[in-house]
């Protein structure tokens, strides 16, 4: 019987829980896809949708998705700065105040990922990948503030960081590839072809990883 009420309260959680990661989903698509006012009003019911997981899953359960809010928010705030010459005529944020709201939402990123060792299901350890994705939105929040020198730095702590977990390689692409315009604004070419070069490296060994990927070029005539 305690096992079977288990299983039923648990499943209220589960639920909840996979839905907060496809709504999460849909917002990161909506990024990628330029559809910033989409995104805008998902990131805006996503705190809901976490305190309802808190208080079913606890509060254990939700420093990923706290610090994944931060992260899209960061994105959007970034986003919204590179194409403000473009923005709404009835548009109240300035440009500094996005790019500082970008840099603001990375630090609490940060901050999360970093708390996130009391947990007992982390063995004292932070979220490396959480401090790592951080970063990068740092870097590339400071690379539209033309800080090339900071941003740079950022990427490539970045990069370091990620590079110790194989799921991240496209982060680390990410990482690379900021850390290779900012080499580039500043003038040395052999260093940020380096980076690219790195960049392409890591591409190069997902490709080889990925089973769907070589059963196409096997496929291939």
């Amino acid at each position: 019987h305690y096992e079977q009420t288990k299983s039923q309260a648990d499943s209220p959680a589960k639920s909840r829980a996979q839905n907060l990661r496809s709504f999460a989903r849909i917002i990161q698509t909506n990024l990628s896809l330029g559809k910033l006012s989409t995104a805008d009003k998902g990131l805006a019911e996503l705190p809901m949708l976490i305190d309802e997981l808190a208080k079913t899953a606890g509060e254990e359960k939700v420093p990923h998705h706290r610090a994944m809010l931060h992260r899209h928010h960061s994105t959007l705030c970034t986003l919204r700065a590179m194409l403000f010459d473009y923005r709404p005529q009835n548009a109240k944020a300035s440009k500094e105040g996005l790019l500082q709201e970008a840099i603001k939402h990375s630090d609490e990123c940060d901050g999360i990922s970093k708390g996130m060792s009391w947990s007992q299901t982390r063995n004292n350890e932070p979220d490396k990948t959480g401090i790592g994705i951080a970063a990068l939105k740092k870097a590339q929040a400071l690379y539209v503030a033309r800080n090339y020198a900071e941003s740079r730095d950022c990427a490539v702590d970045a990069a370091g960081i990620l590079a110790g977990y194989p799921n991240n390689r496209w982060w680390r692409m990410c990482c690379h590839d900021v850390a290779s315009r900012c080499w580039a604004k500043l003038g040395d070419i052999a260093r940020a072809e380096e980076h690219i070069e790195i960049a392409w490296n890591v591409f190069a060994q997902s490709d080889r990883n990925d089973h769907i990927l070589s059963l196409i070029h096997i496929s291939e005539p």
